[in-house]
C-alpha cells in the first residue's frame, strides 16, 4: 500500500470497505429476513388457530383461494392418528400427514411447532391439543414456505437497490472529498519543489482550517525563513567580502611596497606592523565568521545539560576589562546564580558585552545579578534609534562598533540555551538585559 499514491490507497479502502459491505448483506440479509417472516409465519398459525371452529370443522374468514400462498389451512388428528379433514377441496402431501400422525401417535404433543422439508416446498406447521366431540383430538393449522420465499426475495431486492442507491450518492461524495483532500497536497508538492528551486514569489493558494491548512501554512513559514536566510547570507557574505577585501588591498600593497624598498611608515618594522595589525584584524574577524557556523552547527545538535556559575565568570572579566581603562568605575551587585550551557560560550558572549559596554561608557559600569536574570547597564551614549531593533543581527554596529558580529554571537549564544537578550536606552544609561526564556519581567 505504501508504494501507492494517497488517492489510490483512499479509493482502494474505500472499494474494500462497498464490497464488504455487499457482501455481508447479500450473505447475511436473505436469511435474517427469512428468520423474521418464519416466526411471523408461526405467529399468524397460531391466530388463525384460535379462530377454527373444531366442531364445525370449517374455514373462518380471511381467505378465498386455496392456492394463496398466504392461507392458512387446518385439519385435526384424533389420538389414534386417525386424520379429519375439513369440509373442503384441499390437496396435502401424504408424506405430511404421515409425519403428522407419527408425531401425535407418539408424543401426543399439547402444542408444538415444527417444519416439513418436501422437494419443493417447506410447510410450517402448529399441533395444539384439543377437544372435538368430547373425545381428545389435534388441531393441525400449516402454511407454505413460499410466502416467506416470496418476500423474503422482495425485501432484499428492495434493501439492494436502496444500498445500491446510497453507495452509488456516496461514492460520488466520496470522490469530491478525495479531491478535496488530494488536490492541496498536490499542490503543496508543487510548492516545496518551488522552494528547493528557491522561488520564493509563487504563493499557496490554500485557505483552510484543518490539518492540511496547519501543513499548508508551516510550509509558508518555511518558506519565509528560508528566504529571509538566504537573505542574510547573501547579506553577509557581501559583508565579508567588503570587510576583508581593504586590509587584504592594504597588505598587498604594503608587502609590495616592502618587496620595492618603498616604506610608507618610515621604516621596514612599522610599515610590517601596519601589515600585521591589519593580519590579526582579519584573523578576529575570520574566528568570528566560523564562530557564528559552529553556532549554527550547535543549535542543530542535542547538547547534554550543563550550568555554569555566573557570577565566577563576571567576576573574572570584570577584573580583565578593568585593567583596560582604570578610569572606569565597576558596580557588582551578584547572587550565586547559575545559567545552563557551557562555560566557553558564556564566555565568548559576555566578552562581547564588555567590550560593547566599555567602549561606550563615560564613567560608569553597573552589573547586577539574580535568579534567571543578568543586567548590564553603562552610562555611556544611547544606542542609535535606527539600530536599535537590529542591534543583535549580523553586521550591525554602532559609530564606534568594530565588526558587527560580536553581539549577534551573544545573541545566539543566549538562545542556543534558553535565553534572551535585550537592549534599552533608559534614563541616562543604556542597559542589556539576559534572562531565561519565558521567565517573568
Amino acid at each position: 500500500m505504501r508504494n501507492f499514491k494517497l488517492s489510490t490507497q483512499i479509493t482502494l479502502l474505500y472499494l474494500s470497505v462497498v464490497i464488504m459491505v455487499i457482501v455481508t448483506l447479500a450473505w447475511v440479509l436473505p436469511s435474517q429476513i427469512k428468520m423474521f417472516f418464519v416466526n411471523e409465519i408461526y405467529t399468524t398459525i397460531e391466530a388463525e388457530q384460535q379462530a377454527f371452529d373444531v366442531d364445525n370443522m370449517s374455514m373462518m374468514r380471511g381467505y378465498s383461494s386455496n392456492n394463496n400462498v398466504r392461507m392458512v389451512n387446518h385439519f385435526v388428528v384424533n389420538q389414534y392418528g386417525e386424520i379429519l379433514l375439513p369440509n373442503m377441496n384441499i390437496q396435502i402431501n401424504l408424506k405430511f400427514l404421515e409425519e403428522v400422525s407419527r408425531r401425535v401417535r407418539i408424543f401426543r404433543p399439547i402444542k408444538g411447532s415444527y417444519a416439513f422439508e418436501s422437494s419443493n416446498d417447506t410447510l410450517y406447521y402448529v399441533i395444539r391439543r384439543v377437544e372435538k366431540d368430547g373425545v381428545p383430538s389435534y388441531l393441525v393449522s400449516y402454511m407454505s414456505e413460499l410466502y416467506a420465499d416470496q418476500v423474503t426475495q422482495q425485501m432484499f431486492h428492495r434493501v439492494m437497490m436502496v444500498t445500491a442507491i446510497i453507495l452509488s450518492g456516496g461514492t460520488t461524495i466520496f470522490v469530491l472529498w478525495v479531491n478535496y483532500v488530494v488536490n492541496p497536497l498536490k499542490m503543496m508538492k508543487k510548492q516545496v519543489k518551488n522552494i528547493s528551486l528557491r522561488e520564493w514569489d509563487t504563493p499557496l493558494p490554500i485557505d483552510r482550517k484543518d490539518e492540511i491548512g496547519e501543513l499548508a501554512q508551516s510550509i509558508e513559514i518555511m518558506k519565509d525563513h528560508l528566504k529571509k536566510q538566504e537573505l542574510a547570507q547573501q547579506e553577509m557574505f557581501q559583508n565579508i567580502s567588503h570587510d576583508l577585501k581593504t586590509p587584504i588591498s592594504i597588505i598587498n600593497n604594503y608587502a609590495q611596497s616592502i618587496i620595492d624598498n618603498v616604506y610608507p611608515y618610515g621604516s621596514v618594522e612599522d610599515t610590517a606592523k601596519v601589515i600585521s595589525d591589519e593580519a590579526e584584524g582579519m584573523l578576529e574577524k575570520v574566528q568570528s565568521i566560523l564562530h557564528i557556523n559552529r553556532l549554527n552547527y550547535l543549535s542543530q545538535q542535542k547538547s547534554t545539560i550543563e550550568t555554569v556559575n555566573m557570577k565566577e565568570i563576571l567576576e573574572h572579566l570584570k577584573e580583565k576589562y578593568k585593567k583596560q581603562n582604570e578610569d572606569i568605575q565597576w558596580h557588582l551587585e551578584l547572587e550565586e546564580v547559575e545559567f545552563t550551557g557551557e562555560k566557553e560560550q558564556w564566555y565568548t558572549a559576555l566578552e562581547n558585552i564588555f567590550s560593547n559596554m566599555l567602549r561606550y561608557a563615560n564613567t560608569t559600569i553597573i552589573i547586577q545579578l539574580k535568579h534567571k536574570e543578568l543586567t548590564i547597564k553603562n552610562d555611556g551614549e544611547p544606542i542609535e534609534k535606527d539600530i536599535i531593533n537590529t542591534l543583535f543581527q549580523p553586521y550591525v554596529k554602532g559609530n564606534k562598533g568594530s565588526f558587527g558580529l560580536g553581539l549577534s554571537i551573544t545573541a545566539k549564544i543566549c538562545n542556543l540555551y534558553g535565553y534572551e537578550i535585550n537592549a534599552n536606552n533608559e534614563e541616562n544609561e543604556v542597559v542589556f538585559v539576559i534572562r531565561e526564556r519565558g521567565s517573568e519581567r
